[in-house]
């Protein structure tokens, strides 16, 4: 479960600093003294807050895997038409991806060296919300497709490109910030259309046009 209480300021200086160091290291190679360095604290707040680097990782990923699977969630809620889910996915997952953007690499990294704790909390969450995302995302897609919204597609296969093309902006950072050097400076900016690019890219890919 995501964690329901708000943190501290000093609580969220250690985590915003824990999430980019395991994000970029992984756990075995983050540094307590490092995420203490980069949230402007001693090394022995962060051991008050969070005892130790095991537990500081487990609160962080926690709280950064729940988050991201209930954005997906409430991002699929309510949808009238197909027109509203895109544009509330796309919005809805790269505002929590431009707030988490060590999201991506943190997640990469517990696949490669604890699947099983990625896999043991996908279905805890899966059977607290009796749904995954996908299968929310493939069910609409289906309604749609039925009243003709939209052409016939894949459901999964529509999912992950999704989920791709709004997460590639923040993987591929560090090689489009070569071809692109004001990437930092107009961060907003560029964000801001890769929302409005994407969907009308998908939008008019998928709707029915007969």
């Amino acid at each position: 479960m995501a964690r329901e209480r708000d943190y501290t300021e000093t609580e969220e200086q250690i985590f915003e600093a824990a999430l980019k160091e395991f994000a970029h290291n992984g756990k075995k190679g983050a540094r307590l003294q490092a995420i203490a360095d980069a949230a402007g604290v001693n090394k022995a707040l962060v051991h008050y807050y969070f005892r130790n680097k095991q537990h500081l990782y487990e609160e962080v990923f926690d709280y950064i895997y729940s988050r991201f699977f209930y954005c997906l969630c409430s991002a699929l809620q309510g949808s009238g038409n197909f027109r509203e889910m895109l544009k509330s996915f796309i919005n809805v997952y790269i505002d929590f991806l431009k707030t988490y953007n060590g999201f991506s690499l943190l997640m990469r990294n517990a696949l490669d060296l604890e699947p099983e704790v990625l896999q043991d909390k996908y279905q805890e969450l899966v059977r607290e919300n009796k749904a995954a995302p996908s299968t929310v995302f493939a069910q609409k897609i289906k309604e749609f497709m039925d009243k003709g919204e939209i052409r016939k597609v894949d459901p999964f296969q529509t999912f992950i490109t999704l989920l791709g093309s709004c997460n590639y902006l923040f993987i591929g950072y560090p090689v489009l910030s070569i071809a692109h050097p004001d990437l930092e400076e107009n961060w907003d900016w560029y964000v801001q259309q890769r929302k409005e690019h994407l969907f009308e890219l998908l939008y008019r890919g998928l709707k029915n046009d007969n």
